[in-house]
């Protein structure tokens, strides 16, 4: 959890993550992470009024949806793995899961657009994880749900 805490630090700045300078350490506030309910959907599954802010979270356009079929709030393909990345991982999905996961959370980590989009959706109460993959364990929309939650 605390390594969560310290990329999340170094992301957002301590002042909008609620640490603290303390002694020999830091001392975070975790309750402002838990002030925002984060889901995740596959972008084929219905639409709900409980989805709340919908957002696309893949950088390539879902396949067999028109724009007027698919609906979303917010389409960020900024925050999206790196195409390297993406394609790396897509070779083998389960075996490449948590190298996978340590190299998204880095691109994360050193991403402006990642630091804008996290601070748009502090104004909303629900936020719904659009992705398009098959695979709903090991998907790049459960990385950013453990960075943002």
């Amino acid at each position: 959890m605390f390594n969560l805490l310290r990329s999340l630090y170094f992301i957002l700045g301590w002042k909008t993550f609620g640490a603290q300078h303390c002694g020999g350490g830091m001392r975070f506030n975790i309750n402002i992470l838990k002030s925002m309910e984060i889901k995740l959907k596959r972008v084929y599954d219905p639409v709900s009024p409980a989805d709340g802010f919908r957002v696309y979270v893949d950088r390539l356009w879902p396949r067999g949806l028109s724009h007027e079929t698919f609906h979303y709030d917010l389409w960020d393909k900024d925050i999206a793995p790196s195409d390297g990345l993406r394609k790396w991982f897509h070779a083998d999905p389960e075996g490449r899961w948590q190298e996978f996961e340590r190299r998204y959370l880095y691109e994360l980590e050193h991403s402006a657009p990642f630091t804008e989009f996290r601070r748009h959706l502090s104004g909303h109460n629900v936020v719904t994880l659009l992705y398009s993959s098959r695979d709903e364990e090991h998907n790049n929309a459960r990385v950013v749900e453990e960075t943002l939650g």
